[in-house]
């Protein structure tokens, strides 16, 4: 392969902020700068082979981390919930490995069909005995049971796992209007958005209903903020508005998921500008309040069809 050849297709990668190329930025390393002298200095070849040699220690490294981390996510499973719960979790983890290399798309809809499947809803009180808990992923596999916001959750850090662009997905807490779009009565609600590009209409998971839909066509949820680990948005916010570090709750799963064997995809971070858009690009979802006990029954009935 000429180094030319070379240099524009990693820069291509570089340029689309694939994490694998961002431990590259990590060097400060220039690709224009370097594809010149190369040609210059006649050192194509050799180029070549260590940056070849250079990512594939990268892939290797990061393959045989992720394996590790399953074993130890399994071992925690097991020491808490018993062999019962082993059999929905080598689910989880064969969906994660078998469908890494799908289109955003389709790793979205295996996601949201697995949780919504596999996962009954439960209250806090009745899981966790306690009024409000954020469960971990591994937690609400183990329980097999999970109120909107550990549904959330799981959805959030599983599609990291699997590739998906951490700042593509917002935790969008929402007013669940109760009996239909006309209806005053809603109820505290969470919903995963998704964006495909930062000033794009996203899409809402919801364990509600099995269905992706983008926010247009789901007038019933009513955004209150969102939020991710690079921060705190509120509706027509541009940036974040606070750290996410100030979400006790937060700052507490992910002390629980670093125990369990979740440090690798907590800590992996990529480059991407934060999104321009609030839930959706229509005056319905430009609302600020909130209101309600948050997941406190099944919301039977306030999917727009």
């Amino acid at each position: 392969m000429r180094i030319t050849s070379l240099f524009h297709v990693l820069q291509e990668y570089y340029d689309s902020k694939h994490w694998y190329f961002d431990q590259i930025k990590a060097f400060n390393l220039n690709f224009p700068a370097i594809r010149q002298h190369a040609g210059q200095h006649g050192v194509a070849r050799r180029l070549t082979a260590w940056l070849t040699g250079l990512l594939t220690a990268l892939l290797v490294l990061t393959v045989a981390y992720a394996a590790a981390d399953f074993d130890k996510l399994a071992r925690s499973l097991t020491q808490r919930w018993g062999a019962d719960s082993s059999a929905r979790f080598q689910t989880w983890r064969q969906m994660i490995v078998a469908d890494s290399n799908l289109p955003d798309a389709d790793r979205l809809k295996r996601v949201n069909e697995f949780f919504n499947r596999q996962i009954r809803f439960g209250t806090d009180p009745d899981i966790w005995n306690s009024p409000d808990y954020w469960a971990s992923p591994l937690e609400t596999i183990g329980q097999s049971a999970g109120d909107c916001e550990d549904f959330v959750i799981a959805k959030y850090f599983t599609l990291q796992m699997m590739g998906v662009e951490p700042g593509r997905l917002r935790l969008t807490y929402v007013k669940a209007k109760i009996g239909g779009v006309n209806s005053t009565v809603t109820q505290a609600h969470m919903v995963l958005a998704y964006y495909a590009q930062p000033d794009a209409e996203p899409m809402v998971l919801d364990n509600l209903i099995t269905d992706i839909r983008p926010a247009s066509r789901r007038p019933d949820l009513l955004p209150v903020f969102s939020f991710n680990s690079d921060g705190i948005w509120v509706p027509g916010g541009a940036q974040p508005k606070s750290s996410v570090e100030k979400l006790s709750r937060w700052t507490d799963l992910v002390a629980r998921m670093k125990a369990e064997g979740f440090d690798f995809y907590i800590l992996r971070r990529r480059i991407y500008v934060p999104v321009k858009t609030t839930l959706a690009g229509g005056p319905v979802f430009d609302r600020t309040g909130t209101g309600g006990r948050l997941c406190s029954q099944p919301v039977h009935g306030t999917p727009v069809p």
